[in-house]
């Protein structure tokens, strides 16, 4: 891994004079963001980190603050006793579960999400929340410091994958502090945003962590979602979306299940399907119009032939969904 030399200069107030000291900060790039887990957890065992307490500044388009899915022994392993094994952990996460982990096991206790303007997934503030292991099924789950799980994190972040939990049922609670912090339109940051940054990290251990996607010119979701899609679906989803939990989280379940690829009179009488139609009317929206064009162009997309399916991917742009 490259490494870079930096130079620092301290100043001693016993002998009143400056005195020159030469450390290595490691520099890492890798191809796949949950490549950055490694590293870091490489860090605490060198103890070039200490174990507990690290910050983090995360540079990103995504939070990267999903839960891994599954129950894992390696998962309470470092719940417990703080120790991961490092290839088991590597495998069960993926580029939007990597952080948690960390935090489950102690190392993170705070994280600031620096994300572009078009980054809606959490509102900007601050959160205090508890990452734990569900004492029901096993698995890793957040929910607010407070037990409530009414913050804006809570209700559309990880309420939406299902991965939060309830205060009462967390085993081996872990305090943490998340800061969504947003540049404008024109590429600042406020004085009290930059303020935050300063008190959170100067004089503690932190780590800055970038994805180059953040600094995009465009709207990443957008585009790739467009580029396979197109733009009027894409300003479909946005508006389903809009209307908040429960009917946004009925809707990835209607994608999760695929139950566009149900006959439509079998699609608009499913229950989770009237939900967001049911969500969308109360926000004064025509929910079953907008239902019945989510459920053509899906339908129209996942009935394709596969051979048209990945020419369409090829010549279009690269659809992930």
């Amino acid at each position: 891994m490259p490494k870079r030399k930096l130079t620092s200069t301290s100043h001693s107030s016993n002998k009143r004079r400056k005195v020159k000291e030469e450390f290595e900060v490691p520099v890492y790039v890798v191809d796949l963001h949950d490549g950055a887990m490694i590293p870091f957890i490489d860090a605490i065992k060198s103890r070039d980190l200490p174990k507990h307490n690290v910050k983090m500044l995360h540079y990103d388009s995504h939070p990267d603050l999903g839960n891994i899915e599954k129950k894992s022994v390696h998962l309470i392993q470092a719940a417990k006793n703080g120790e991961f094994n490092k290839k088991g952990i590597d495998d069960l996460t993926d580029i939007a579960t990597w952080i948690t982990p960390l935090v489950i096991a102690g190392y993170l206790n705070e994280v600031i999400w620096v994300c572009g303007h078009w980054c809606t997934q959490i509102k900007k503030g601050t959160y205090e929340l508890i990452c734990g292991i569900d004492k029901k099924d096993g698995k890793l789950k957040i929910c607010d410091a407070d037990g409530t799980n009414t913050s804006h994190a809570m209700e559309n972040y990880w309420e939406g994958d299902e991965a939060d939990g309830k205060l009462k049922n967390l085993l081996y609670k872990k305090r943490w502090t998340l800061h969504v912090i947003q540049y404008s339109k024109q590429g600042t940051l406020s004085e009290e945003q930059i303020s935050l940054i300063r008190n959170v990290c100067n004089n503690k251990d932190w780590v800055l962590d970038i994805d180059e996607d953040f600094f995009s010119c465009n709207n990443p979701y957008k585009d790739s979602f467009a580029a396979c899609f197109g733009l009027r679906t894409f300003n479909l989803m946005k508006k389903i979306y809009e209307i908040g939990s429960p009917g946004d989280v009925a809707l990835k379940r209607i994608l999760k299940k695929k139950l566009f690829l149900k006959s439509k009179s079998d699609f608009m009488k499913h229950p989770l399907v009237k939900s967001v139609v049911g969500g969308l009317k109360e926000d004064g929206f025509p929910g079953k119009k907008l239902m019945t064009d989510f459920y053509t162009v899906f339908n129209r997309y996942f009935t394709l032939p596969d051979d048209v399916k990945k020419q369409k991917n090829y010549s279009e742009g690269s659809c992930r969904f």
